[in-house]
């Protein structure tokens, strides 16, 4: 699999160019997700995310999973946490499998229905940062008219 098979698979969940664009440009959408953990065995199971937010309100969360397209901003709140999963994504679909949280903590993608979602990789948390930067800043679409190229390319012209 190509990076850019993520964004195509991504990108096909949209049924035009203005929702794939929204999605990519403000919800950091972009086919390539990552749960830090402190697991290097993750795998998806049901249970809810264990983190400072969800503790700190004094009810439970969910059951489900939060995932970034950037671990180094998770990183930064949870630095214990030495590993990162990358999560496949591509079939899951928008407000039916997860949802777009925010609660300041910058790019959270919460997933209710985990059995669309797989474990692609765990690797050391350093190595995810260093991937997602290269993925988000580099290989994929950086405007919004090659953004258009792709998607029209993913969609069949």
């Amino acid at each position: 699999m190509s990076r850019l098979d993520l964004l195509a698979a991504e990108a096909r969940k949209y049924s035009s160019f203005g929702e794939f664009e929204s999605a990519y440009s403000l919800h950091c959408m972009r086919g390539q997700y990552w749960h830090v953990t402190d697991d290097s065995n993750f795998s998806v199971k049901a249970v809810a995310p264990r983190d400072l937010s969800s503790m700190g309100s004094g009810r439970g969360a969910s059951v489900g999973l939060m995932v970034s397209c950037d671990p180094q901003l998770w990183f930064h709140y949870f630095s214990s946490r030495r590993f990162a999963a990358q999560i496949d994504l591509s079939r899951a679909l928008p407000d039916r499998d997860y949802s777009i949280v925010d609660r300041g903590f910058g790019h959270e993608v919460f997933v209710r229905n985990l059995d669309v979602v797989s474990v692609v990789r765990v690797v050391p948390v350093e190595s995810a940062i260093r991937s997602a930067r290269y993925y988000n800043d580099e290989a994929i679409p950086q405007s919004k008219e090659a953004l258009f190229d792709f998607w029209v390319g993913v969609r069949g012209g």
